[in-house]
């Protein structure tokens, strides 16, 4: 598991609720937040709010448990939609290309002309939105777990603007 205090703290901040002072709109916040290995489907850091809509708080064990069973469940999901290019095209799949300024300094090469493009994937699974994304070369995922009442555009807003916040995990690969 990645304990680093730097990616549990960013796991956690990708969890706060979204304010549209605008129109007088707050999201509710994420239940949890996750990195989760592309090649196995098993958590390697996570977060999850203080408690979701059926009270279970962050430590409980069935709420870990969950977390655990949504990562697999997302992760065969992503592996057969991204072996499916007829699945990169619904309306369930956004492209996002990462801006080139983002990498430089993060020790990407930075000589390629290739840019950086992943897809976000949004799942409905029982009451909840599942959101996926591979961070850019690597063989991990970040997932978002939200209640069914969260907006879809939104939360792939906040995937989009979440991934860069791990442009240092870029290309990792696990052995």
């Amino acid at each position: 598991m990645l304990n680093s205090k730097n990616i549990k703290e960013v796991l956690e901040s990708t969890l706060d609720s979204i304010a549209i002072p605008l129109i007088s709109y707050e999201s509710n916040k994420l239940q949890s937040s996750a990195l989760v290995s592309g090649t196995t489907g098993s958590v390697l850091s996570f977060a999850m709010s203080n408690t979701d809509e059926n009270g279970f708080g962050s430590s409980d064990a069935h709420s870990v448990n969950n977390v655990k069973v949504m990562s697999l469940l997302v992760k065969e999901k992503w592996v057969d939609d991204e072996n499916t290019p007829s699945e990169q095209t619904t309306t369930s799949c956004y492209t996002y290309e990462i801006p080139k300024a983002a990498t430089q300094g993060f020790g990407m090469d930075s000589d390629t002309t290739e840019p950086l493009i992943t897809r976000v994937y949004i799942y409905e699974l029982e009451r909840l939105r599942a959101c996926v994304a591979q961070l850019p070369k690597s063989d991990i995922l970040l997932l978002f777990i939200a209640s069914n009442e969260y907006p879809y555009g939104l939360l792939v807003k906040k995937m989009k603007a979440s991934i860069l916040s791990f442009r240092s995990l870029f290309e990792y690969k696990l052995e």
